[in-house]
């Protein structure tokens, strides 16, 4: 079982094309801090890995929060997504953000949880995303059998 466990890790190196985007609720419009938050920001990507198992289509719904500015002032945001292909599907979750004074195509980095479900169960990926233009992203990661760590209960002591 042990030999079977350590062939399961996998480096992943990938591509991903965004084929549809919906615009987002706005939530917030703050006077005081000039930025938006938004919810129910919806996508969908081609993606396609070195490994047939984290290939298919997925479909996102985020939240983000930017600032209202003439220029690109940087965004944050969190996100649910399904990846799903003929044998089975993972659940993400991920978390990004692009610089102020950068564009979201071409200066935004995502970091992507994954956990098989189905198929795939007893399987977890990381991957990071980075935008290599308008749509589209170039990926790594790596894929474990097992679940992610799990987070500390407690933080560092400090001052």
């Amino acid at each position: 079982a042990q030999a079977q466990e350590e062939d399961q890790y996998a480096a992943l190196d990938g591509h991903a094309d965004i084929i549809v985007s919906t615009d987002a609720v706005l939530v917030e419009e703050s006077e005081a801090c000039p930025q938006v938050r938004a919810q129910g920001y919806l996508s969908a990507a081609r993606v396609r890995t070195n490994d047939p198992r984290l290939s298919g289509r997925l479909e996102a719904v985020s939240n983000y929060v930017q600032p209202l500015s003439g220029q690109h002032g940087g965004l944050v945001r969190s996100g649910r997504a399904r990846l799903s292909n003929d044998d089975g599907s993972w659940l993400a979750e991920f978390r990004g953000f692009s610089q102020p004074g950068t564009s979201i195509y071409v200066g935004s980095h995502y970091s992507i949880a994954l956990t098989g479900v189905g198929e795939y169960a007893g399987l977890s990926a990381m991957m990071h995303w980075v935008p290599t233009g308008f749509g589209t992203w170039d990926l790594k990661g790596i894929l474990i059998p097992g679940p992610l760590p799990a987070f500390p209960e407690a933080h560092l002591p400090g001052p």
